[in-house]
């Protein structure tokens, strides 16, 4: 069983990158994000189309956060506050220690490694700290950079989880990819 809290925030850095609390000042930034089409191309939700659409994100984070449910950090460079994009763990099982994991990056910073980095600082976080035995993640078969990502991060492909979503409507054009936890795996 898991006993998740998130106070203090955790704030997590990297050679280049600080994972901090996201912040209601980062909704411009969110807004942005979660209006691109490029990034929003793979996922099923609806496209924010509006700075209450960021905002009201922003507080359902907070909230998240706030009750220990899950947690998100907001990604930006050392130096800068400016938000990035975000990594997260959500849908957390406390009875199986599993937590799946989200992500997502302004298109003109993909491809630098960046959301590797940040990714891989995350999942050293929910090992250690939050002491989860598994991270799921799910993309769709056609999201080829989510895919190569996760590959990157020594997730490998989930039959098994897929075969026990088989046929479920949410499940169509899915992928689940797992990381087991690693011992001697340090934060």
């Amino acid at each position: 069983m898991l006993y998740l809290n998130f106070s203090p925030f955790p704030t997590l850095t990297t050679d280049r990158l600080v994972l901090r609390r996201p912040l209601a000042t980062d909704d411009r930034e969110i807004l942005s994000l979660r209006s691109d089409v490029t990034v929003n191309k793979f996922l099923d939700r609806p496209i924010a189309s509006s700075i209450r659409d960021a905002q009201q994100f922003l507080q359902k984070l907070k909230s998240i956060i706030d009750k220990n449910d899950g947690i998100a950090w907001a990604i930006n460079l050392k130096g800068d506050t400016t938000l990035l994009g975000v990594v997260c763990f959500w849908n957390i099982s406390k009875e199986t220690a599993i937590a799946e994991i989200g992500f997502e990056l302004t298109p003109r910073y993909q491809g630098r490694g960046i959301m590797l980095e940040a990714v891989l600082k995350a999942v050293n976080y929910a090992f250690i700290a939050m002491n989860v035995t598994a991270i799921e993640g799910w993309t769709h078969k056609e999201n080829i950079s989510s895919i190569r990502l996760m590959e990157k991060s020594n997730f490998c492909r989930d039959t098994e989880a897929e075969a026990n979503h088989e046929g479920q409507d949410y499940f169509v054009n899915m992928v689940i990819y797992s990381l087991k936890q690693q011992k001697n795996v340090k934060l």
